[in-house]
């Protein structure tokens, strides 16, 4: 699938490349319109482990091998700060509208994905899922994995 994805990605730099004026914004753009295809075909279960090359990604010891499940219940960091999710949403300080019922830097090992939390859920329409991918403060590697669990149904 990496192959996939590292081919697509020359096809398009090699087509923005080729136009009389190279524009550096359109091979971006190209370069992110082929990651878009290469991880709109990969899907990922909540308790699947994490491979990031079958989403065109490069490799990451901070999410391979992990689940959507330990990242998001704060068992594991899955950024590269090392930063757990419960470091900024837990009681005591829910920063953009969602708290987990823990500690800080403290695991839920309860949470499930159709648990209620600030008035939402991860699943469905309009659910934290959907917000994360769309938030421009959250790790892209995290948002195209959210995603691949979204294009998955929440499965």
């Amino acid at each position: 699938m990496a192959q996939l994805g590292l081919l697509l990605s020359l096809l398009f730099l090699l087509g923005a490349c080729a136009d009389e004026k190279p524009d550096a914004s359109k091979a971006l753009q190209n370069m992110a319109n082929a990651q878009k295809a290469v991880t709109g075909q990969a899907k990922l279960g909540f308790n699947e482990p994490i491979d990031s090359k079958k989403f065109g990604l490069a490799p990451n010891r901070n999410v391979d091998g992990k689940t959507l499940a330990q990242i998001i219940t704060s068992q594991t960091p899955g950024r590269d700060d090392a930063m757990l999710c419960s470091a900024c949403h837990h009681s005591s300080d829910a920063q953009g509208g969602y708290g987990v019922p823990s500690a800080k830097n403290a695991a839920n090992l309860n949470l499930k994905p159709t648990d209620v939390l600030t008035g939402r859920t991860w699943v469905g329409t309009g659910g934290w899922a959907e917000r994360f991918v769309k938030n421009s403060t959250k790790p892209d590697n995290l948002k195209i994995l959210i995603q691949a669990w979204i294009d998955n149904d929440y499965r």
